[in-house]
């Protein structure tokens, strides 16, 4: 009763039966599979991503741990990082912490458990900056800037699956009372017709 119109999905007239969808229903479908063409991109489970690290004032380094992956940066040139969410098995989780001109290296959050990362990207500003391409930036307890590019693969990459926050799937998948598109009104004509 559905299909694939291009990245979306659609009521198929022709076999809906009459039936017609709710506009909240369809919307809702369309933002799972939107998620899961990022989530299952070369066909398995997971999303690939890039890191690099941004030079900041008075920011002497910073370490981003993310599923037992390392982005070391010494505030120098900066590379890409390869990442993959989730990645190792036994090291969930996500940690940052940073070191300062004043101080020794602090803790800034540190998140176990398998949505570790993703609770570490929504306490993050996130800037676009590009096709793929975010800022990433928190601010420290001592007011310094810590910040980072992502580039994604497909889409938002991590970041679409923050648009599940509050997710729910609608009460309703059918709209009643409204007539399918294409549908005539022909029953209805037939059914006053024949109680005169």
């Amino acid at each position: 009763v559905l299909h694939r119109e291009g990245s979306t999905w659609v009521a198929d007239r022709t076999h809906s039966q009459g039936l017609t969808f709710s506009p909240a229903f369809l919307n809702a479908v369309n933002q799972l599979s939107q998620l899961s063409d990022i989530l299952f991109t070369d066909g398995s489970q997971g999303i690939s991503f890039e890191l690099q690290g941004v030079a900041m004032p008075e920011v002497v380094e910073t370490q981003l741990t993310l599923d037992g992956q390392k982005l070391h940066y010494f505030n120098q040139v900066a590379d890409w990082q390869s990442f993959r969410w989730p990645g190792v098995i036994n090291k969930p989780g996500a940690m940052l912490t940073w070191t300062s001109t004043a101080a020794g290296t602090r803790l800034y959050t540190n998140h176990s458990g398998p949505w570790g990362v993703i609770r570490m990207l929504e306490q993050m500003q996130r800037q676009k900056a590009g096709d793929g391409l975010y800022r990433l930036s928190v601010t420290a307890p001592d007011r310094r800037q810590l910040q980072w590019l992502l580039r994604t693969e497909l889409g938002d990459g991590p970041l679409a699956l923050l648009k599940l926050r509050n997710f729910s799937l609608p009460s309703q998948i059918f709209s009643v009372g409204v007539p399918a598109p294409g549908r005539t009104d022909e029953y209805e004509s037939d059914v006053v017709e024949g109680s005169e």
